[in-house]
């Protein structure tokens, strides 16, 4: 707001120097990009919520991997169908008889695993390994209900839990050689895959979870003292358990900036909203991280590369609604794969498509709406990206051609959807802004005629 009225800015990221409040989103984020310490030397000092580190063993404990056995039996699996000890079933040639210890007694169609015992005690185990296998025999044999009894030249499809209970027992190399196939559904394989990810994944994740809170434990300039008080006129109409400070860990950040007005750092755009709303005058009230990129960038903290590939990441986290600066676009398109640019031009056109774009006219003077400042601000730092790519000779004339042919055809978003009857005016003004930027930036130069060479290719 000023004294014409209100009006759309960008947001941007505080001095450096200054300190801020960080909300738990921004610190992951900063964290997983490598540049958490980076931004601590930025704004010299910050202050996070103090339930924030009271939760740290609560969350460790989560992520803490559970039923370790049931990893080490899905490994050995794993590494008994790679070495070929164990098929998958659409390797089977001929007909497979099915084992499953836990499907339903009323289905007399496959075998348990007592029936495995006649071929297993003809020399392949011992009397204290029968002992272990019948305490994990819960089901009656089915052999003689099924009128025949399993012999070594069978090819056996086992259930994966079952599977996982025998192998439990030191049984898997004894199934393997003792029958002619042992094999599982290819439904199981997948499982197997999908169930060490996801125990991967766990681990990596606790992993970072413990460097980033003992980074921020270590570091003196992180400061977790500061009592953040809930009240009524904070919290809405909540008062009873106020002294629970868990219950309000979620939004601490943001009531942590109202009490010692101080910039929120959050890449959690509801704190963003709520607290730029408190503060309309100021447009670095609160920011996220593609903000404070562009100012590590600017105080020579990081350098243009490490910005792009930031930028990058956020993309691939669908980080939504990023304007990529025209210097950083060129970074991408000169140092980086080729896919990577695509990859900027597919982010465009899916923001543009995205319904969380408000579309509709906010109550600024005059009339103006986001989706179409966002679009106007991308064409801005296409056209400015181009010209450049020209003016400085990052590359020879006949790719240049060629980056700028592609820019104009694949780079140049499509309109906002959200934008509804003002998509033809909008359309409308796409080539002139894109043009009269391009010119604008060309103005720099003496060289009309490589000057004209921009324009015409454009």
């Amino acid at each position: 707001a000023d004294k014409v009225g209100k009006s759309l800015t960008q947001i941007s990221c505080s001095e450096k120097g200054k300190p801020v409040v960080a909300d738990l989103s921004a610190l992951i984020t900063l964290h997983r990009l490598g540049l958490l310490e980076k931004a601590i030397e930025y704004f010299g000092h910050i202050k996070i919520p103090p339930s924030y580190l009271t939760n740290v063993l609560q969350h460790s404990g989560h992520l803490q991997p559970f039923q370790l056995s049931q990893k080490k039996s899905l490994n050995a699996i794993k590494i008994a169908i790679d070495s070929k000890k164990i098929g998958l079933e659409n390797e089977v040639k001929d007909h497979s008889i099915e084992l499953n210890e836990y499907k339903d007694n009323e289905d007399i169609s496959c075998y348990r695993i007592r029936d495995l015992l006649p071929v297993l005690k003809k020399g392949w185990i011992s009397q204290s390994q029968e002992e272990n296998i019948l305490t994990v025999a819960h089901e009656p044999e089915m052999a003689s209900r099924l009128k025949r009894e399993l012999s070594p030249s069978d090819q056996i499809t086992i259930d994966l839990a079952t599977l996982q209970t025998l192998t439990g027992q030191g049984l898997l190399d004894i199934l393997s050689n003792a029958f002619d196939r042992i094999s599982i559904s290819n439904i199981d394989y997948e499982r197997i895959n999908q169930e060490l990810r996801s125990f991967e994944a766990t681990a990596e994740t606790l992993d970072w979870h413990n460097e980033l809170w003992e980074v921020l434990n270590n570091d003196s300039r992180v400061d977790s003292n500061t009592l953040v008080i809930h009240g009524r006129e904070t919290i809405g109409d909540v008062t009873d358990d106020i002294s629970e400070p868990n219950k309000y860990a979620v939004i601490d950040a943001w009531l942590l900036s109202n009490q010692e007005n101080l910039p929120l750092l959050a890449d959690d755009r509801v704190c963003q909203n709520i607290v730029l709303a408190r503060n309309s005058q100021e447009d670095s009230a609160s920011f996220g991280t593609d903000c404070l990129l562009l100012k590590l960038l600017e105080s020579g903290l990081i350098d243009q590369t490490q910005a792009a590939r930031a930028f990058l990441q956020l993309m691939d986290w669908r980080y939504r609604f990023l304007i990529v600066p025209a210097s950083l676009l060129k970074t991408i398109s000169c140092e980086f794969a080729e896919y990577n640019f695509q990859k900027v031009a597919c982010y465009l056109h899916d923001c543009m498509r995205d319904d969380g774009l408000f579309g509709g006219l906010e109550p600024t003077n005059p009339p103006s709406s986001m989706a179409f400042r966002y679009y106007q601000g991308w064409l801005t730092e296409i056209a400015i990206f181009i010209a450049n790519l020209w003016l400085e000779g990052a590359m020879n004339d006949d790719r240049a051609v060629e980056t700028t042919d592609w820019a104009m055809k694949e780079l140049i978003p499509n309109l906002p959807i959200a934008l509804n009857k003002n998509i033809g005016q909008t359309a409308n003004l796409t080539a002139f802004t894109i043009l009269y930027q391009a010119m604008h930036q060309l103005c720099q130069t003496m060289d009309y005629g490589r000057a004209n060479k921009v324009l015409r290719t454009m």
